[in-house]
């Protein structure tokens, strides 16, 4: 039954999200231990090959693909926890989705509950330009490389900006019209971003001041 309340767009959008439930509602219930496994593998694989280069055990060029490779593949466990579908629906081991979430995006440098909030809003708004939060790759494929420089550089600038907000309005208008709208993905999702930036912004300067610039 259709709920006259709502506009075209939020019914059409409410019918594909039941479409996909009734998709995936035959694959859900179960722990995903296969996912685990790769979660642990890939894990593994890439903190172990940092900490050996860290410890010169390691050549930095074999070390370079398997954390390519590793952080590639970690992906799938990362948007399972999202998700949580990993517990398999069983709200007692929602935990192992938290950890595995978590852990996963230390590999990607952001938080997992950030990354949830973002996601979901992709979900939400799939493809609709300004309202989608990973439309930032929008456009032809000569545009990326520098729609990730900018968002990069943006990303180091981003405690400057929570901390001197009147700052924002001097964001030039290409790198708004790149990047879009920043409430795409939510006042939230922003909030949480900027404190992780400026966290590691903090923990990069301890580094250097403790002698380790170079490591850092």
């Amino acid at each position: 039954m259709t709920d006259l309340r709502l506009t075209p767009e939020q019914a059409a959008r409410r019918a594909r999200l039941h479409e996909e439930r009734a998709i995936v509602a035959p694959h859900r219930g179960n722990v995903e231990w296969r996912v685990i496994a790769e979660f642990v593998v890939t894990f593994v694989a890439f903190w172990g090959a940092i900490g050996l280069v860290a410890t010169d055990q390691l050549n930095l060029w074999i070390a370079f693909p398997i954390c390519a490779i590793a952080a590639a593949m970690i992906y799938m466990p990362l948007h399972e926890a999202t998700h949580m579908t990993i517990s398999g629906d069983n709200s007692k081991l929602n935990w192992v989705d938290e950890v595995i979430g978590r852990l996963s995006g230390t590999m990607f440098a952001f938080g997992f509950r950030e990354h949830r909030i973002s996601h979901m809003k992709h979900h939400a708004h799939t493809n609709e330009l300004g309202r989608d939060p990973d439309m930032v790759v929008a456009g032809s494929a000569w545009r990326l490389p520098g729609t990730f420089l900018i968002s990069t550089v943006m990303s180091l600038l981003t405690p400057l900006f929570f901390l001197v907000p009147p700052l924002r309005s001097r964001i030039p208008k290409f790198v708004i019209d790149r990047l879009g709208p920043g409430a795409a993905r939510g006042a939230e999702a922003t909030r949480l971003s900027s404190l992780r930036n400026m966290m590691e912004v903090a923990l990069l300067v301890a580094f250097s001041i403790a002698g380790f610039a170079a490591e850092a």
